[in-house]
Formats: C-alpha cells, sequence, structure tokens
C-alpha cells in the first residue's frame, strides 16, 4: 500500500513483483473497485478514483527553526567541525547564493575513504523523540567519483541519509529535504560528505526545523489516498479526513484481502495509520470541471 499510494501521490505508474519482473503477477484490492465500492478483480473497473482534484500536498506538522546557517561570514562556523578540505568559499564560480557556501572537496586520494564536515552536537542539540526536517541546497562544483549524501547520525541512532547518487557531473544542482524522526540515541549531528576519490560540493540555505513533516494526501473525484512515510502512526482527525475539499460520504473499500483495513465501513470520526503506509479511501463524488 506505501508504494501504491506513493505512486498516485505523483501520477507514477505502479506495479507489484515479488522477485525482479519474473515473479507471477498478483492483484490486490486496491487495483480495481466497483461504484458499489467493492473491490472486483476486473480491469473495466481501473480508474475508479477518478481524475485528480489537485497536486499532492503534505500535511505538515507545526514546526521551529532549531538551527540554519548560509554561510556569509568568512570564518568557519562555530557551531560546525570539519575535516581539512571543509572550507567556506567565496570563489563566484563555486559559491551557490549569496557570498558564501560550503564547500567540500577531495583530492582523488582513494585511500581516503571521505571529506565530511557536520554541526557540533553540543552547540546544535536535536532531541530523541523529536521529529525534523533538513533543508539545504547544492551544487557539484567538481564532478564526483563515488557519491555525496547528507545525513543525521548519532550514537545509538541508525540515522537518516539523503544521498546524491546520480547527481554527480559538475553543474548539477538541487534542493534536498527531508523528514527524520529521532526515535532513539544521543549526541546527534548533522552531517555532510562525499565518497572516496575526486570531486567537489557545495552546500547552502541550510536548515534544521523542529516538526514540519506530516503525511501525505492527495484527493481525486471519487474518493483520496493518504500515505504515511514515517516511522511512527499517525492519527488523522475527523477534520484531516475531510480535508480542504469538505469530503462526505468517506469509507473503506469493501475488500477480500485485509479486513483490518479494507473492510468496507464508513470512516465518521478518525483513522490511525500505521508507520509506512497508506490507504485509499472512497469518498462521495466531486465533480471535476
Amino acid at each position: 500500500r506505501l508504494t501504491m499510494g506513493t505512486a498516485l501521490l505523483g501520477n507514477g505508474f505502479y506495479e507489484y513483483d515479488l522477485f525482479e519482473g519474473r515473479s507471477a503477477p498478483y492483484w490486490f484490492d486496491e487495483y480495481t473497485v466497483n461504484p458499489a465500492g467493492r473491490a472486483i478483480e476486473d480491469p473495466q473497473y481501473k480508474g475508479y478514483l477518478g481524475k485528480a482534484l489537485a497536486d499532492a500536498e503534505e500535511m505538515r506538522s507545526p514546526e521551529r527553526t532549531v538551527w540554519e546557517q548560509n554561510f556569509e561570514r568568512s570564518n568557519y562556523p562555530r557551531e560546525m567541525w570539519g575535516a581539512p578540505q571543509a572550507q567556506i568559499t567565496r570563489k563566484e564560480a563555486e559559491v551557490i547564493d549569496g557570498e558564501g557556501s560550503l564547500l567540500l572537496s577531495n583530492d582523488g586520494d582513494y585511500n581516503r575513504q571521505y571529506t565530511n564536515a557536520g554541526t557540533d552536537c553540543m552547540r546544535v542539540r536535536l532531541r530523541e523523540g523529536k521529529t525534523y526536517v533538513v533543508e539545504c541546497e547544492w551544487k557539484i562544483v567538481d564532478t564526483l567519483d563515488s557519491y555525496a549524501s547528507i545525513s543525521v547520525l548519532g550514537e545509538g541512532f541508525q540515522g537518516k541519509t539523503y544521498f546524491l547518487t546520480h547527481e554527480i557531473v559538475r553543474g548539477d544542482s538541487g534542493t534536498a529535504r527531508f523528514p527524520v524522526v529521532v526515535d532513539t540515541g544521543k549526541n546527534f549531528s548533522l552531517a555532510f560528505l562525499i565518497g572516496k576519490g575526486g570531486g567537489a560540493i557545495a552546500f547552502d540555505n541550510v536548515r534544521i526545523l523542529e516538526g514540519g513533516a506530516g503525511p501525505w494526501r492527495r484527493d481525486f473525484k471519487n474518493g483520496f489516498v493518504l500515505v504515511n512515510p514515517l516511522p511512527e502512526p499517525h492519527n488523522f482527525t475527523e477534520s484531516e479526513l475531510r480535508g480542504r475539499f469538505g469530503r462526505t460520504g468517506i469509507h473503506r473499500i469493501d475488500g477480500t484481502q485485509d479486513r483490518s483495513s479494507n473492510n468496507g465501513k464508513p470512516v465518521t470520526t478518525e483513522l490511525t495509520l500505521a508507520p509506512f503506509d497508506a490507504i485509499i479511501l472512497l469518498a462521495d463524488r466531486i465533480p471535476v470541471h
């Protein structure tokens, strides 16, 4: 459900294979649903949700800025640590925004595993049990031989990593935004890293937000999809279920494979969605003009 729900958020194509493309095809309740809301294995009922009413939206929680840095000062930020090849650059070709950016580089030495920089856990405090969002801009200054990444690390915490594995060519640039649930551990740090070999990458306009993350939703003519990508359950209130389109007649698909999720019952007050899960809910039709 998580992968199918995510595909629905962005007009994606969805197919389930147990092992590569050689396994027997699987059919799920969510594939075809008749006008009565019953899951029936019949291709004539595909597209039962109808056209999308809007783009996907993230239902963000309230947020506050824990730390931000735009590297405008000449000196290295005192709340950060860095390897010798981590510096503040002021070269026009390397700066992303303003007067300076954080630059990480390697000189092609494959004996050195990586070059990194990060926040001092005693000066930029991230707390156990909190959800954070990391935002930043990045630019490949010199083509990377391996990879670059942005991570939240900690003692006793497996961490959350945003990898730049495809964007490694000089001139590639973009933004990163990803949530992290710090569910256990201590001494957390936001770390920037490039792998062994040669290359250079710049980072700028870095922010760590407490909160600011949540489940995703997309409304269609005959229902909507909810996706919870976080490792903690989310309880949707009646107001959140109705959403900005004021949905009425909300009910579950009447399926056969997982009756705990698709039992055909109305959803009138609230709904709890498990971690890394999604659900398609049916609702009264809204015409699309």
